[in-house]
Order: structure tokens, then sequence, then C-alpha cells
């Protein structure tokens, strides 16, 4: 089931500190809780290409207690954090074509550098909005209808 998915696995790593660099300009990135939002909407306003779930709940994985991630910015709320995973493909045309190349994206963090999550996530919806344009554009079809994209943010 890993073949056909594109892990997205938002890590304790999303809550480290950022620091800033006053002589680069200034680079906003998401917390947790804006990037677990984001996925989502990307998921409602793009369904066939983009599938968000968690993988907790679809591969029967533990929540990790002792690692919580703030849930609403506002109230610094609290839970285990969620591993989201993403399947990025034009899914109208899975089924016809089970051979489908993946592409396997990883956004690891390695230590408190937050860029690999973003990073991913904004691949994801760079993919899922040039989607939009399939009328007009055709450079951007083959990608998703004949690849399968899989990401690991942790």
């Amino acid at each position: 089931m890993l073949r056909s998915c594109m892990l997205l696995a938002l890590g304790v790593g999303l809550l480290a500190p950022t620091f800033a660099n006053d002589s680069s300009p200034s680079i906003n990135y998401k917390t947790y809780a804006e990037m677990t939002k984001y996925l989502l909407e990307l998921n409602a306003t793009f369904p066939d290409v983009v599938q968000v779930s968690i993988a907790q709940e679809t591969y029967g994985l533990p929540y990790p207690k002792e690692l919580q991630c703030v849930v609403d910015d506002e109230t610094k709320t609290t839970e285990p954090c969620k591993q989201f995973v993403v399947h990025l493909t034009n899914h109208s045309t899975l089924a016809n074509d089970p051979e489908r190349p993946e592409i396997f994206i990883s956004g690891a963090l390695h230590g408190n550098e937050r860029v690999g999550p973003n990073a991913a996530i904004e691949l994801v919806a760079l993919v899922a909005h040039a989607t939009s344009s399939y009328g007009t554009d055709d450079t951007v079809k083959p990608t998703v209808d004949t690849q399968r994209w899989m990401k690991e943010l942790s």
C-alpha cells in the first residue's frame, strides 16, 4: 500500500523554533497547525489529484504520545502528532495504469531545520495547482497522468 502513497510525516521537528537571519529576506515557515490546514485545503480543492489520510489510521500505527504538536496556534492546544499520507496523482487514470512509475520525495528533518516539511508541502501544492491548467496547458497533465509521487516529511 505504501507504493501508492506519498508519505508526509509531520513530526516533532515542526515545533522547533525558527531562527531569523537579519541579512536575508524573511521566510515564514508554516507551523504544524498551518501545514495540517493547508494539506486538508489542498485535499478539498483538488480531490482528483490530492488524497490525504492519516498514517496512524490507514496503517494502524500508534500515535506517539510523547510527541505533542500544537494543533491550534491561537490557543496552543496540543495533541499527539499525526503523520499525514498524501497520494498525489491523477486518480481517475490510476486504475488503468497499475504499473505507473513512482517518485518518492523526502522532506525529512535534520536537527531543527524546518525547511523539509514546508518544501514538501509546497511541492504538493505546486503540482496540485498546476493541474488546474489541464484545459489550457498540456505540459502539466503528463506529470500526474503518468507518475505517482510519494513524499515523506518528518
